[in-house]
Formats: C-alpha cells, structure tokens, sequence
C-alpha cells in the first residue's frame, strides 16, 4: 500500500513531539483523549472546535482542563454518538462548565441517569439540541463534518450510534463510534467511502464484517479507545497489523493527529 507507506514514512518525520493538549500547530488538530475504554474526541482548526463523545461521568474535568490548556473557552458543536455512559457520561460537566454553541445527538430516549443528566444540563444552560434523523454536514473552518445517524431499530445503544465522516485539508477521518455488525452492516450497505483514517468501532472488539469495513474504508492509520483493563481484541489487532495498518491506542496515552500543509502528522 504507497499511501500507507508514505504517511507513515511522515509520521517517523514529524518533529512535532508535543502534548497531546499543548500548542496547537497549525491546520487541523484531532486529540482523543486517554479516559479508558470511553470516546472523547476533541477536534480544531483554530477557529472553530467539535467535541465528539465525553467518556464517562469523571472524564468531564479532564475533557475541560484540555480545552483550557489549548486555550478554548467555548465549543462550536458538542456531538453525542449515543448515550452509553462511556460516550455521555461528562456531558454535564462539559457544557455547564464552558458555552456549546449547539448539541446533535441520535435519535433515541434511553432510560439511565447519565442521560437525564444530559439533558438536565441542556435545559439548564439553554443549549441548542439538535436530534440527527438524517445525513447531514456541519462546516468546520477549514473541514466538514458529516453525521451519518442510524435507521436500525434495535435495544442495543450500540446499533444507534451516530458515526461521523469529516473532510479536513487533503484528508478524511471517520470516527465509527461503538458500531457493531448491524450498524457496520448499515454503513457497507450505504457505500461508506475511503477515509485516511478511521477511529475503530467499539473499542477494538472483532466483529465478523470489520475485515468488509475496513476494505470498504481502506484506512492508513487506525485509533482505537482501550485500557489496560479493557484492551482491544487480539483478532482486531491482528487484522489491523496484516494490513499494514498504523494502529493508536488510548492505553498508551493522549492521541493527537495533526493535519497541515498536506500532511498528517501523528505524536504523543
């Protein structure tokens, strides 16, 4: 694969060995946040700043130290994949703790106390709710990110997540949330397209139609959002590494891609 040769070849050059939550470079930043077997996925470009999922009820402070260390004091978009506590569990303190200036999340009402605290704190700060029954695009600055909502009808949370697709500089990122066979089966279905990169589904679990997922998306370099305690599977891992794919972890540590001038650049 030239393509994944070549950006690893720019990973190994990048000179830019900072924290994942210190100086921004410039273009395009992506920090997934280590917060255990959870998502929380802060994405900016300088002028406007997306928050994809925010791990579970104790992640919310790191999510908003983060946010301040950068020096954002406000959020463009706040997106809720689903409502498992490891996806809105710090949604609360998130958004009483800095101004959202709009929240989409999927279209489902379930019944637990991470998500009437959501939405307690929606109705607290008056927060623009938005629910996502169909494709739609937000404009970044220098991106878009498109939110691809679900259409099952099922009692697994997972099955409802909303996944993302987004456009930045020369490349593209998709962020699959907590997919599982149904769900992945809906986005083969839909004709998801090439991504550079992809934030794997569910925490690195294997599910029987991931190789067709990963054909279909063809990735270069992967994330995925485990622990020590909650490690991807071995058979995902495997997959990954006979296709010569760049694998990221959470059990290691912060995540950042940096996307400027062209290139992608991958630190710790």
């Amino acid at each position: 694969m030239i393509r994944s040769k070549c950006l690893c070849i720019l990973l190994l050059l990048s000179l830019l060995f900072l924290p994942a939550c210190g100086q921004s470079a410039q273009g395009t930043e992506i920090i997934i946040l280590d917060v255990g077997k959870a998502d929380a996925i802060i994405i900016t470009d300088g002028e406007t700043t997306a928050l994809i999922d925010t791990g579970e009820n104790k992640d919310g402070k790191k999510i908003l130290a983060c946010l301040l260390e950068k020096n954002i004091h406000a959020l463009d978009v706040m997106i809720i994949t689903h409502f498992d506590k490891d996806h809105v569990g710090g949604a609360d303190v998130v958004l009483e703790g800095i101004p959202v200036g709009a929240v989409y999340d999927a279209y489902y009402e379930p019944d637990t106390k991470q998500y009437q605290q959501y939405i307690e704190a929606i109705k607290a700060t008056g927060t623009p709710r938005y629910r996502v029954t169909a494709s739609m695009a937000l404009p970044l600055s220098l991106g878009t990110l498109t939110l691809l909502p679900s259409f099952l009808s099922s009692t697994d949370d997972n099955d409802m997540s909303l996944v993302v697709s987004m456009t930045a500089a020369q490349h593209t990122y998709l962020f699959a949330a907590d997919a599982t066979t149904a769900r992945m089966e809906g986005l083969l279905s839909d004709g998801i397209g090439q991504h550079d990169f992809i934030k794997m589904p569910h925490h690195g679990r294997y599910y029987s139609n991931l190789p067709a997922l990963l054909d279909a998306v063809n990735p270069s370099i992967a994330a995925i959002t485990d622990s020590d305690k909650n490690p991807a599977s071995d058979q995902t891992l495997a997959l990954l590494s006979t296709r010569g794919i760049e694998t990221l972890r959470t059990r290691d540590g912060d995540i950042r891609i940096t996307d400027w001038d062209g290139k992608m650049y991958q630190n710790r």
